[in-house]
């Protein structure tokens, strides 16, 4: 008998992680241990491997009954007995994948470096071994002649993912550089910043990972490490169209740098598909004062396009609005009209973007859609009636703090939503899809989800017809801005600069 279990049990408190369990293993023999998490398999797996002593009964093992052995004899049948494969790698960080085997062997005999490989080969990890583990942020390179070439796809991981303990190290580690740094910054911009931290002047590298950080706020260190530091050399941006890789949710950037180099230029460009990547030292040189003088670099990989004839921007034709910021949607945006409140208070309203995906090329009913709660700056205006009712409502928003919130503090009356007119045309803004487009004929208002457009100079119905059904047909992603998730945002300047027809174009119906 190899292996025998008699009337084994672990136990905690009032918890028996192994319960009277016996079983044979005849030499020779295979046994799977299954069940499910917290059954127990890890614990029983300990005691047999001498990681851990059962509180009742007796496990022999090859004769030798382990819980009359001491420790200097367990540790002998840990090492020359039984293996354990465990659950995490426990490898050791700072040595190589046939490092760490070498180590089993400097315990067990001797070093034998022909040997470790041979055992990385059978298992099909030889291309692997000089392959060092650890946390990329906590590297040490061993000393090398010549550049170092740093080549690498972060994993894309959310600031809400990572240890309080790096957000740390990213912030000091920005600061010590005299650089700014946020902790809400995605795992990339830590690979970005170690390696400007780790890499020798002369060395180069090439980074693939999400383009987010070309526009987004905590992308702001990548932008000054690659102007001072990280020496960038040249950006090019997956076109979010472009299926260059079917399992990624959000747009690629590759970032190719030279460590301690301070550009003049970076050469920059847009990849609409893989046949046109090539080598990485295309695209369009874009000076560095520029660089340094814009906070959203997505703009900058895309050539802006001379106006078609008889075209102009659409900001010539109308002003584009964000709506309304409420600050507390829960107070101030209700489901449906409300018997407890003024109904001349109560505004229908656009407050979700799919209210606008689903309407198609109009919006004919208010039906639908919730209210949202503006009243005016000068509540005298209300007759006894409604401000008995208003009075009763600001009492409830106040208990709930909604007067304290940043929003409506620093409004004119913090009980003022102030909604803008409606807009004859609403538009989505972000999105993973172009821009939805919608002729206003409700009259509906609109909060933050939703840009209006408001004509400079009045214009037709007809006119402001073929306005949108041009921007439905024309408009494309490629004309946002890319976040992470593949999402793709307008901001209001940005959908202004849309090429559309001009006035004479849409007057003949062109």
């Amino acid at each position: 008998m190899l292996l025998q279990l008699s009337h084994v049990y672990k136990i905690y408190g009032e918890l028996h992680a192994v319960d009277d369990l016996s079983l044979d293993v005849e030499r020779g023999e295979w046994l799977a241990v299954v069940g499910s998490s917290g059954s127990g398999k890890t614990t029983l797996m300990n005691i047999i491997g001498c990681m851990d002593t059962p509180s009742k009964g007796t496990v022999t093992l090859d004769g030798r009954e382990l819980g009359r052995l001491n420790a200097s004899q367990l540790t002998d049948i840990r090492k020359n007995v039984i293996g354990l494969v465990f659950q995490q790698f426990h490898l050791i960080p700072h040595l190589t994948a046939v490092e760490n085997v070498m180590v089993a062997q400097y315990y067990h005999s001797m070093t034998d470096e022909k040997e470790a490989m041979e055992a990385l080969e059978s298992v099909g990890l030889a291309d692997r071994a000089r392959v060092h583990v650890g946390d990329y942020r906590a590297l040490s390179l061993p000393p090398v002649d010549g550049p170092t070439l740093f080549v690498g796809n972060p994993p894309y991981v959310r600031h809400h993912r990572i240890a309080p303990e790096w957000k740390t190290w990213l912030l000091e580690t920005a600061r010590r550089r005299g650089l700014d740094a946020s902790a809400l910054a995605g795992l990339h911009v830590h690979f970005f910043l170690a390696t400007a931290e780790y890499g020798r002047n002369g060395d180069y590298g090439a980074f693939i990972t999400s383009s987010e950080w070309l526009d987004v706020n905590y992308g702001g260190l990548v932008r000054q490490l690659l102007l001072d530091g990280l020496g960038g050399q040249s950006l090019h941006v997956l076109a979010p169209e472009a299926p260059l890789f079917s399992d990624a949710t959000t747009t690629s950037a590759i970032t190719c740098f030279r460590i301690g180099e301070t550009p003049s230029t970076m050469r920059i460009r847009r990849v609409e598909s893989l046949s046109d990547l090539g080598r990485l030292a295309g695209g369009r040189s874009v000076s560095r004062q520029r660089l340094a003088g814009t906070s959203r670099w997505s703009v900058l990989t895309r050539e802006t396009p001379r106006l078609r004839e008889g075209y102009v921007e659409l900001g010539e034709l109308c002003r584009v609005h964000r709506g309304t910021v409420t600050g507390a949607n829960a107070v101030w945006v209700r489901r449906d009209a409300s018997p407890d409140l003024p109904e001349r208070v109560l505004f229908p309203s656009i407050t979700k973007a799919r209210e606008l995906f689903g309407a198609g090329a109009r919006l004919g009913s208010l039906e639908a859609l919730r209210r949202v709660v503006d009243l005016p700056v000068d509540l005298d205006v209300l007759d006894d009636d409604e401000r008995e009712q208003v009075d009763r409502f600001l009492r409830e928003a106040r208990a709930r703090g909604v007067h304290e919130g940043y929003i409506a503090s620093n409004r004119r009356a913090w009980w003022s939503v102030g909604l803008r007119a409606a807009a004859p045309i609403l538009a989505t803004y972000m999105a993973r899809r172009p821009p939805a487009f919608v002729r206003n004929d409700a009259g509906a208002r609109h909060i933050n989800i939703a840009h209006g457009l408001y004509p400079r100079e009045r214009m037709s119905d007809v006119l402001l017809d073929r306005l949108a059904d041009r921007l439905r047909a024309e408009v494309t992603l490629a004309q946002g801005r890319t976040y992470a998730g593949g999402l793709v945002k307008f901001e209001p300047r940005e959908m202004e600069r849309i090429p559309v027809p001009g006035p004479d174009m849409l007057a003949e119906g062109a």
